[in-house]
């Protein structure tokens, strides 16, 4: 007869190692026929997902998610290592679910800058079978923040100021340089998360010369990463006024005055005019151009005052020409009074 038979082992119930499966024909007249099969029952390593790698440049704490899994259906068990330290074991780990390992920023911050690290997950079967994945990355540095953008600020008429503050990632000292161009306005050790202001003074803004000009924050670390923020602005006055902060106070009515003043006025007017009753009300300007310019003594002709004191006052008015683009500036002046 050609009959056909099958049989079906179980083999996961089976141990590990070799198994024989042996059919005895007998006829029942004493006639037998045998047939043996071997096989040896073997056990299928798990299986993590992903591949090894490298996950590049990392200034904060982050997340690695992976699965696991295992043709054989064994219980898993996971242990997540950071440079051969144990972070997490986990026993009897869910197979096919997402699991993740945090390197936390503290951790991060705990290895040394520019090294570079292995994040190792290992999976185990209890039965022989193991699976690894390793990936690697690069624990960088960030640079200081300044809060904001940089900004064209157009055309301005005066002193300014722009607030900011100054934050790092890392909780570094940071020392911020503020400048104006290249001239330092200051230097201090940042209090991070706090507001602070870059200012430009009249002082330094009546030093500047028309055209484009910049205020300018550095922020730089202990590791010495740096940010820059950069306000820019431009000055284009066509008229110089100013007098002294307060009169020059007189025993008597001053009868002369001589003024020298150091400047540029090519391509402007120019007008100087003093007082000798500085403290009134309204005090009594006297157009002294004309002697300034052939740097002579100029006569006073105001005899009276309504203030309690004389005092003499000086006041200079330069007006630049429509068209003329040169400078036109002061620097400073001398003179004398009696």
């Amino acid at each position: 007869r050609n009959l056909v038979n099958t049989i079906s082992v179980d083999v996961d119930s089976l141990s590990l190692g070799k198994h024989t499966v042996k059919v005895v024909v007998s006829d029942g007249q004493g006639g037998t026929a045998t047939r043996t099969w071997t096989f040896t029952r073997t056990n299928s390593a798990p299986t993590i997902s992903g591949s090894d790698g490298n996950l590049g440049d990392k200034n904060l704490g982050f997340t690695y998610a992976y699965t696991i899994d295992d043709a054989d259906g064994d219980t898993l068990t996971v242990v997540e290592e950071l440079n051969d330290e144990t972070i997490r074991t986990i026993n009897n780990a869910p197979k096919g679910e997402e699991l993740t390992v945090t390197i936390t920023s503290e951790k991060l911050y705990a290895l040394g800058l520019n090294s570079v690290n292995t994040l190792k997950i290992t999976v185990t079967d209890g039965k022989g079978g193991t699976a690894y994945r390793r990936v690697t990355f690069k624990r960088t540095n960030s640079a200081p923040t300044i809060s904001g953008q940089d900004k064209a600020l157009g055309l301005k008429n005066g002193s300014f100021a722009e607030n900011y503050t100054v934050s790092d990632v890392e909780g570094d000292n940071v020392v911020v340089t503020e400048f104006v161009d290249d001239a330092q306005i200051r230097s201090y050790q940042a209090t991070l998360g706090q507001q602070e202001t870059i200012e430009l003074t009249r002082e330094k803004w009546l030093s500047l010369t028309n055209g484009q000009h910049q205020l300018r924050i550095e922020a730089v670390d202990g590791n010495f990463a740096t940010s820059v923020r950069v306000f820019s602005f431009s000055k284009k006055e066509t008229v110089i006024k100013f007098e002294l902060a307060a009169p020059e106070e007189t025993d008597a009515a001053a009868t002369k005055v001589l003024v020298t003043p150091t400047w540029k006025i090519e391509g402007a007017v120019a007008k100087v005019e003093a007082c000798n009753n500085g403290f009134d009300a309204v005090p009594t300007w006297e157009d002294i151009t004309a002697m300034v310019q052939i740097n002579r003594v100029y006569n006073f002709t105001n005899k009276t005052k309504t203030a309690s004191k004389w005092g003499v006052n000086i006041r200079f008015t330069i007006t630049k020409n429509e068209g003329f683009e040169g400078e036109v500036s002061i620097s400073g002046f001398g003179g004398a009074y009696e």
